[in-house]
């Protein structure tokens, strides 16, 4: 079987669409014999990343090529046809769409709000969704690609005081929301703990140093971790962007706060607080953090609410049931 990969991450589109093709090449592996290639933009902050990715061929073109340009590209290695076709990319064009449809057999693409998603046999849309219904499209939450914590979750109570939050932005807290976030909710006066990852991909560091001058909370930073939901586990509280952590956190019934810079999630936003799964102010944040942190602090009865409904409404299958689809079990 051979199947075409199209994927790129970077610091500033964020590194969410890679990590979901390693875990859905895993899979794919462990399901049938298949011949992989991945096409990506290689950004430098990004090589790390796809190169662990255990595909047959990797062919890398230059950023920010322009579409006409991809185009040529993918004419060059797109000769024959492929029997499965990936595609992971926030914007699809069109006539990029057509190319990627014509030489394969079957296809998908994730999160893609492009004009061109509607030419693909499945579109995975949960992140994402259209706002107008497009027919082949799903939005379900039983489809995100969530690690299986079914043993963390046994362990994880419902916690009646918030001792402990939990900090993340993704990989690379793209537009420096972080030490921000740590300057609010420094000016609390409630004593509790912060654990702060800040990924890989992170580059505000100056801006860290000196929020931390002028903090006063017990404070531990971590740059890069095996697993984000180990880190979080034993927190009251996670103040998270939108993107896939998010939902593998709340599958513990730890209540989350999403908050972000990144506009693109505030659709995603939107959707969870109508579904009742987080707290957010619904905006994109630039600060007063700490009246909304203080608001679910107050919110005993709402928090215990979400920790059952959380942990009933996301489960671990969503990887299984993408390959189904994809190679057609």
């Amino acid at each position: 079987m051979k199947i075409f990969i199209r994927a790129y991450g970077s610091h500033l589109m964020g590194m969410g669409h890679l990590y979901r093709i390693e875990k859905l090449v895993n899979q794919l592996r462990q399901k049938s014999l298949c011949e992989i290639t991945l096409f990506t933009q290689k950004y430098n902050e990004s090589v790390a990343i796809y190169k662990k990715i255990e595909v047959d061929r990797i062919i890398e073109i230059e950023p920010n090529i322009s579409v006409d340009d991809e185009i040529e590209e993918l004419k060059k290695i797109l000769k024959d046809s492929y029997d499965i076709l990936i595609n992971d990319q926030l914007n699809t064009e069109i006539e990029i769409a057509k190319l990627l449809t014509k030489y394969s057999k079957k296809n998908i693409t994730f999160d893609d709000l492009g004009d061109g998603n509607s030419l693909f046999n499945h579109i995975i849309n949960v992140l994402y969704p259209s706002e107008k219904r497009v027919d082949n499209e799903i939005n379900s939450y039983s489809y995100m690609l969530l690690n299986d914590y079914s043993q963390i979750k046994e362990s994880v109570a419902f916690k009646e005081d918030i001792k402990s939050i939990f900090i993340n932005q993704g990989a690379a807290d793209t537009w420096g929301a972080i030490p921000d976030m740590i300057k609010d909710l420094n000016s609390m006066s409630n004593d509790f703990k912060i654990k702060v990852l800040l990924g890989p991909s992170f580059q505000h560091f100056y801006e860290l140093a000196e929020a931390l001058k002028r903090n006063k909370k017990r404070i531990e930073i971590f740059n890069v971790v095996d697993s984000v939901v180990e880190l979080a586990k034993d927190c009251d509280l996670a103040i998270l962007g939108a993107g896939n952590t998010l939902f593998e956190v709340a599958s513990l019934g730890i209540p989350i706060i999403a908050s972000t810079r990144e506009k693109k999630e505030l659709i995603t936003i939107k959707r969870l607080l109508k579904d009742n799964i987080v707290y957010a102010n619904g905006t994109i944040y630039r600060d007063g953090l700490d009246a909304l942190v203080q608001k679910v602090i107050e919110d005993k009865s709402g928090r215990e609410i979400k920790y059952t409904q959380n942990r009933d409404l996301f489960q671990y299958n969503g990887l299984d049931k993408i390959v189904k689809l994809i190679i057609g079990e």
